[in-house]
């Protein structure tokens, strides 16, 4: 489930840091909540730099993006969570530690504030949300 948010977040991080894009690696772990009317995700994966060969080290990415009701992804962060890995939270409001997803402080994402929980809906339930009104003779 992880893939194509890894893959959407890393075409964001490359184009907003022409020379110093990455080729997306591993996708690792994500986490799905709804807030606000739309699917909010973080997500952590491994690229390596374009170019670089094999044996590069891989850096591991935290990426927070959301999809409005048509879908479309839009990236708020995208950013490389430098060693040692153990200065880095690894939950919030979105993601239980068991998880395992790294996370930037609280300033360097929007979504999975403790304040915000009470708004979140949970994706099982996304799906029954948005055919609950469709007419039955379509």
């Amino acid at each position: 489930m992880a893939r194509p948010h890894a893959h959407s977040a890393l075409s964001h991080y490359n184009s907003a840091n022409p020379g110093a894009e990455y080729d997306a690696v591993k996708p690792l772990k994500s986490s799905i909540v709804g807030f606000r009317d739309e699917i909010w995700v973080h997500v952590n994966f491994l690229a390596r730099r374009k170019g670089a060969p094999p044996d590069t080290p891989e850096q591991r990415f935290f990426a927070q993006m959301h999809y409005d009701c048509l879908n479309t992804p839009s990236v708020e962060t995208c950013i490389i969570l430098e060693d040692p890995l153990k200065r880095f939270k690894k939950e919030c409001s979105i993601c239980d530690g068991s998880y395992g997803i790294y996370h930037p402080s609280d300033g360097e994402f929007i979504c999975g504030k403790k304040r915000q929980k009470k708004e979140f809906f949970r994706t099982r339930n996304v799906v029954e949300w948005r055919f609950v009104n469709l007419p039955l003779d379509s």
